[in-house]
């Protein structure tokens, strides 16, 4: 909000039409915060109530941060293999196909593993929240255990509906800039 208000300060000394219209709006977009959170100062309360509780769970269970950051190493590690992969695939004849294949793996691979760390985090919170205070040993790994066996398969199967929709932006994204109808392309594929 102060920074809308800098912003706007700004635009009008700088004056001409350009300024003073942008000032405007950007006094206009403070007025509206300070709207939204007047409106809304009853939520204020809770919102500093449930990040209290995530900052408890976190210092309690301190295995969830080790877990987002091993995901998100192991995140990397994929994409600069995928990198080669594409890179050795681009000087195929006819790429284009194995290209779109090796979009949808990495797009699959890449929701998998957040919809792992999304169980684990989910079923650490839930074995907070609903056996405290006589939680398990390490609820974090037992929820690591339930999401990569019992769970595994359907993880994967949400994972490759959404991989699919990315997957499809894309390459509808792709042909509409290089179609001569690229506009009806696109918003063909993106129905």
């Amino acid at each position: 909000t102060a920074l809308a208000l800098a912003n706007a300060a700004w635009l009008f000394s700088l004056g001409g039409a350009a300024g003073t219209a942008l000032g405007l709006a950007s006094f206009c977009l403070c007025l509206g915060s300070v709207a939204y959170l007047l409106y809304h100062r009853s939520f204020l309360d809770f919102s500093a109530c449930l990040l209290s509780a995530v900052a408890h769970v976190l210092r309690a269970y301190p295995a969830t941060l080790a877990l987002a950051a091993a995901a998100a190493a192991a995140a990397m590690l994929y994409a600069v293999l995928w990198s080669a992969a594409l890179a050795a695939t681009a000087q195929l004849p006819r790429q284009a196909a194995a290209s779109s294949l090796l979009l949808l793996s990495f797009f699959w691979t890449l929701q998998t593993i957040k919809a792992v760390v999304h169980a684990t985090v989910a079923g650490t919170v839930a074995s907070w929240y609903f056996l405290s205070p006589h939680v398990p040993p390490s609820p974090t790994k037992r929820a690591l255990r339930r999401a990569v066996t019992t769970s595994f398969g359907s993880l994967c199967l949400g994972a490759l509906l959404a991989s699919s929709l990315q997957t499809t932006r894309v390459l509808s994204r792709v042909a509409s800039r290089h179609a001569p109808c690229g506009a009806g392309v696109r918003s063909g594929c993106l129905c």
